[in-house]
């Protein structure tokens, strides 16, 4: 069975501060990072497109002036990234090609309250989900993110499952092909044990993160722990989970 007292997490790829729905400042999650010994955390705001909490494309330059500022400051790695928002069965999500560039970190995921690439697509992708009786949406669900991932940089896909259970294989695939992590999410948590050994088999490598919206959560998982001990999941492909006596950076 899974100890937390053997690991440590290394670090935290999904934070949210006040230039989205977060509570907390950059650097108030840069402290709570540092207080609970993180090498890295990356500040990933709402996406463009989420029209109730998403970021200003116009504020993208004075997060990246603070993390440099912050950089000096603190001893940890800061890094700048957004949680994309799938809008379309296409695989777009709301970043260009250029705009991904200014980004280290890119999550992506599916979203309430967003603008989708076609109206008509407000009903496919975000209401269908919530029909009892859907597999033919399940499946195209399944193909947007695939398309999304071949697509786009991706680092991560996050809270897979969490408006609609979809296939995880296919994605898993994807995932593998072009180096993207698999999200173990702090809030929220799906897989059960056949795709956790379909995804061990294909070799998918997973990231905690806690999805913190206010600074106290950020580095904290206990959900995980919980998801750890209950399930019989490969450790070794948890990129930010390092064993404490481990000279692995």
């Amino acid at each position: 069975m899974f100890d937390e007292n053997q690991y440590q997490l290394t670090s935290d790829w999904h934070t949210h501060t006040i230039y989205s729905d977060g509570t907390g400042t950059i650097e108030q999650n840069v402290q709570q990072a540092v207080a609970r010994g993180l090498k890295s955390i990356a500040i990933t705001e709402h996406g463009f497109n989420h029209f109730l909490n998403g970021v200003k494309r116009e504020k993208i330059a004075e997060i990246r002036t603070e993390i440099e500022r912050l950089r000096s400051i603190y001893p940890i790695e800061i890094l700048l990234g957004i949680e994309a928002n799938l809008i379309s069965y296409d695989g777009d999500i709301d970043l260009t090609i250029e705009e991904c560039k200014l980004f280290d970190v890119i999550n992506m995921g599916l979203h309430k309250a967003v603008h989708y690439k076609k109206k008509r697509e407000f009903f496919s992708l975000f209401l269908r989900n919530y029909f009892p009786d859907s597999a033919k949406h399940s499946e195209k669900l399944t193909q947007a993110y695939v398309r999304a991932i071949e697509k786009y940089p991706i680092t991560t896909v996050v809270h897979l499952h969490d408006l609609k259970r979809v296939n995880v294989e296919p994605i898993a695939r994807a995932c593998v092909e072009r180096g993207t992590f698999v999200e173990l999410n702090a809030k929220r948590i799906y897989f059960n044990q056949q795709e956790i050994d379909c995804m061990r088999n294909l070799g998918v490598k997973f990231i905690i993160n806690s999805d913190a919206h206010v600074p106290e959560r950020v580095g904290e998982y206990s959900k995980i722990v919980q998801f750890l001990k209950a399930h019989d999941f490969p450790l070794d492909n948890i990129v930010n989970l390092h064993e404490k006596n481990s000279q692995k950076a």
